[in-house]
């Protein structure tokens, strides 16, 4: 932005000497100088205001002030706003964070550039795309998030407010339970894997696996039970159960729960 301030000498007194000086708001921005011109390199909004520049011989003796001029500094840009989508992210989703700013019309074609934090940390550095996208949410991806947008020269910066964006489960830590009964040889062992989809993601199709001591006996199907017909003292053990998605992009793994076959025979003389 270039302020000046034109005067015009009398012909006869073309060599004299003149400073010039501005003000915005009735404070100085500018002391007497020789040059009737006040450069602002790079205009900030705090520039606005009501400009006046003043005139003096060397001597001091005469000092003329000019009228007022406003000067309005127009945003290059609005605030930018911070938006995702959808708007309940549940883990899996693919979700999607976007820096809206509104340019100033006479300067659509300016270049911004944009960035993305989370909690302070940046998630994605600065490139002209507005969006930044997480294709399979975790529950890690929760935070407060913030954008920022700036000029590819640099000098005009701004920072979104943040959103706090909660990941939320597909469905609980899966839990494990076995029988309520003591298990005796020959006796039916049902084994049940339990867990609770979101509200929103009831039609959820999942699928359960069982292991015992580390190994597998029974594979993912659908069913959230393992059933041994007639239990054998090697069906004692440590058993866990895992859970996951068909596509098999979120899984977890429940707590172990000990179960003890009792011989038939012990149990027969406890009678």
């Amino acid at each position: 932005m270039t302020v000046r301030c034109d005067t015009r000498l009398d012909p006869l007194r073309g060599g004299t000497e003149l400073h010039f000086a501005f003000y915005r708001d009735g404070r100085t921005v500018r002391g007497f100088g020789i040059s009737n011109t006040y450069r602002v390199p790079s205009s900030q909004l705090e520039d606005s205001g009501n400009y006046t520049c003043e005139v003096r011989t060397t001597s001091d003796t005469v000092r003329k002030m000019s009228d007022g001029l406003h000067i309005q500094i127009h945003e290059l840009f609005s605030p930018p706003e911070i938006k995702v989508t959808p708007s309940r992210v549940i883990v899996g989703d693919e979700m999607t964070v976007r820096c809206d700013t509104r340019r100033d019309p006479l300067r659509g074609g300016t270049e911004l550039h944009f960035a993305f934090y989370r909690d302070g940390g940046t998630v994605q550095g600065f490139g002209i795309s507005n969006t930044y996208r997480v294709l399979s949410s975790q529950l890690e991806d929760s935070g407060n998030y913030t954008c920022e947008v700036r000029t590819t020269s640099d000098t005009v910066r701004k920072m979104s407010d943040g959103i706090h964006i909660q990941i939320h489960e597909l469905f609980s830590p899966p839990q494990i339970k076995g029988p309520s009964y003591i298990v005796t040889e020959l006796d039916e062992m049902t084994v049940r894997c339990d867990t609770r989809l979101d509200p929103l993601r009831g039609g959820t199709e999942l699928h359960f696996a069982f292991y015992r001591d580390g190994g597998t006996v029974r594979e993912f199907v659908i069913s959230n039970t393992y059933r041994v017909p007639s239990s054998q003292l090697e069906d004692s053990g440590n058993y866990t159960c895992e859970v996951r998605t068909t596509s098999d992009t979120v899984r977890k793994m429940s707590d172990g729960l000990r179960i003890q076959i009792q011989e038939l025979s012990e149990c027969e003389e406890d009678e």
